[in-house]
């Protein structure tokens, strides 16, 4: 066996090298045509990569659209990341990841709806997130304010869409102050 060794050493140096290599030249490409784009801003040219995660690409430029105040083209880009999350199988993988994964879009989704006066659709949005992942307490949060009965009760009270979560709420994060709406129900 020893002898075998020695004597392929040359051959076996010479696979090593070509393994090394084609490594190699996945990982570079994956960084320019992936990793690259998503640091530079770019998560839209991230997404057309056949190297990178396009779920977390397109979500991503979602997320920059939203923040660009571009509520349609977010809308449009959090769906093909919520369909690109589904293609392989035709429903939502059940890794935890995954579903994480999903409320995350879906909130987007509903919160970008939400922005387009669209206020059914973002309660189906919500609805979704949180059949996804039932502790995501922004969905919660948005979903009671936009369902509850508007009006009757004391003066003064809030009527639809006049929550503190609708502001600039960022996907991911509780809207609000936190203490306008302690101790409602459900959060």
């Amino acid at each position: 066996m020893q002898k075998f060794l020695y004597k392929g050493r040359g051959f076996l140096a010479v696979l090593a090298a070509i393994a090394f290599l084609g490594v190699f030249s996945v990982g570079v490409l994956r960084l320019v045509s992936y990793t690259l784009p998503l640091y530079l801003g770019h998560p839209d040219t991230a997404a057309q990569s056949d190297y990178g995660d396009k779920v977390v690409a397109y979500y991503d430029a979602a997320l920059q659209q939203y923040k660009a105040h571009q509520y349609d083209v977010a809308a449009q880009l959090a769906s093909r990341a919520y369909s690109t999350l589904t293609a392989q199988t035709g429903s939502i993988p059940t890794t935890a990841r995954a579903q994480s994964e999903a409320a995350d879009i879906q909130f987007l989704l509903g919160i970008s709806r939400e922005k387009n006066k669209q206020q059914s659709q973002a309660v189906d949005a919500y609805k979704q997130a949180l059949r996804h992942n039932p502790d995501h307490l922004a969905a919660k949060y948005n979903l009671e304010r936009l369902t509850k009965p508007s009006g009757g009760g004391g003066g003064g009270g809030a009527g639809k869409g006049d929550g503190a979560g609708q502001g600039g709420n960022q996907p991911g994060q509780q809207p609000g102050g936190g203490a306008s709406h302690q101790g409602k129900k459900g959060i």
